[in-house]
């Protein structure tokens, strides 16, 4: 059921109440309102699970988040400063806070339900003051940004999903310093961008005869494409196991598969990646940061690994937007949206509608969280360009920006452009040492185009190492 907006300029807070649990209204200036005791938070994290924002960062992560638009999975943290409970729907419409005592700004956060994605069923199971990380996708509604319906809750006053506050259902709570075991990430459900730490005991393929999956424990008919995983190093019940893809062309597919690594075989090994399912079970996709021993494949999130100096990196194509959001500067109705994920070519940007063969004058950001740079010197960005008016117009009109405090933006000249436009991948580069050990850096890729000529830009990769 849609939420209905009201008017509650002149609400005080005191006098603060919710409307029927389907209906919620956020009092409008709640949570910019100033003069009145609050303090000012300094923002805090990048939005994942292992650095949630505080209240302060995701207010400022998502303030340019346009109308109708949405972001990916953002964690935050913060306190419960105001709540209604729907006994009809197990969910709670409520506030959160930097300040246990509510004394600041706040982020609305609307039919939210409950640890391990359960439904409440009290209105005790959330009070007032309580400690909570929330997972969910932010929504810009009729000009209220807020976290959209069926958020959940990763953590509440220390007691974590998959059991990591003392249940059964394994342990860890999906960081790196303390990753899930295998039970925890199957009970975890569908999450993305968290670590599980396990041992390898084989691999699973289709056997496209049967129609079955065939669970492969040891080295025999070992899959490239794939490992299983589980908390014990014996383990043979494959419902116990999570099936881990491995991706093409990979350094955590050259590093981990068991068919050119057999000795890989019961070993501890840490994964960075998405729950979902996979081989119609619970399983690990979008694998991207792997480490056995001292030994690191691919690109650590935050940081350099697998023998590289990266810096900060992000694959589009893998992970699609992940925690970068859009920010439509001008989106003509005439599209739906100017940005799209493709799994074969990253994020795609055109305001060409093929329909009515119309091009269209308009200009949107995709923005990065923030993240700090060590001593890196390059950033490289693998793209294609096509049609454009010219590969100089697209010089202009696809453009990598960097910006220190999120307001200020530096277009970055980039070199390494073709000659001519095509479907061609390639890498430009720009030297970014200048940025070097600067902490909340963010970047931004724009797309800009004329009621002329709407060229197409597909952003694949970016690195900075």
């Amino acid at each position: 059921m849609k939420k209905t907006i009201k008017s509650l300029l002149a609400l005080a807070v005191a006098a603060f109440a919710f409307t029927a649990c389907s209906d919620v209204p956020e009092p409008e200036g709640y949570n910019s309102r100033q003069g009145d005791g609050l303090i000012d938070y300094t923002p805090e994290g990048v939005g994942t699970l292992a650095s949630p924002y505080n209240v302060a960062g995701v207010l400022q992560a998502t303030k340019d988040l346009a109308k109708g638009a949405k972001t990916g999975e953002i964690y935050t943290k913060g306190f419960v400063s105001k709540k209604e409970f729907s006994s009809q729907y197990g969910s709670f419409n409520y506030y959160i806070t930097d300040n246990k005592e509510g004394k600041s700004k706040a982020f609305y956060v609307y039919s939210g339900i409950g640890l391990n994605k359960e439904k409440f069923t009290s209105e005790n199971d959330l009070n007032v003051g309580d400690a909570v990380t929330i997972c969910g996708t932010i929504v810009n509604f009729n000009g209220t940004i807020e976290y959209e319906k069926q958020n959940y809750l990763v953590e509440l006053n220390g007691k974590t999903a998959g059991g990591g506050g003392g249940g059964s259902a394994g342990t860890g709570s999906g960081t790196e310093t303390d990753p899930y075991d295998v039970a925890a990430a199957i009970a975890a459900g569908d999450k993305t961008n968290v670590f599980t730490k396990a041992f390898i005991v084989g691999s699973a393929y289709s056997n496209q005869e049967t129609k079955q999956t065939e669970w492969n424990f040891g080295t025999t008919n070992a899959q490239a494409s794939n490992i299983l995983i589980a908390t014990s190093a014996t383990e043979t019940d494959h419902t116990k196991c999570m099936a881990v893809a491995l991706p093409s062309g990979s350094a955590v597919r050259t590093g981990l598969n068991l068919k050119d690594n057999p000795g890989n075989l019961g070993k501890e090994v840490l994964l960075y990646g998405n729950i979902t399912k996979y081989f119609s079970q619970p399983g690990i996709k979008e694998t991207t940061y792997a480490k056995i021993g001292e030994t690191e494949y691919g690109t650590k999130p935050g940081g350099g690994g697998g023998g590289e100096s990266s810096d900060y990196s992000v694959d589009f194509k893998a992970n699609g937007f992940g925690q970068w959001t859009i920010s439509d500067k001008n989106k003509p109705s005439g599209i739906d949206a100017i940005w799209k994920y493709n799994n074969k070519y990253g994020l795609v940007a055109t305001a060409y509608a093929s329909s009515t063969s119309t091009n269209y004058a308009s200009e949107s950001w995709v923005i990065s969280p923030k993240f700090d740079l060590g001593s890196a010197k390059t950033l490289t960005i693998h793209h294609a360009i096509n049609f454009f008016s010219s590969v100089d117009v697209a010089k202009t009109q696809a453009v990598v920006a960097i910006s220190t405090d999120g307001t200020n933006w530096t277009d970055l000249t980039l070199t390494g452009w073709p000659a001519s436009q095509s479907w061609t991948f390639f890498d430009s580069t720009v030297d970014v040492s200048a940025y070097a050990n600067k902490k909340g850096l963010q970047l931004a890729i724009k797309y800009i185009s004329t009621a002329e000529k709407a060229g197409t830009w597909e952003v694949e990769k970016i690195t900075i190492q």
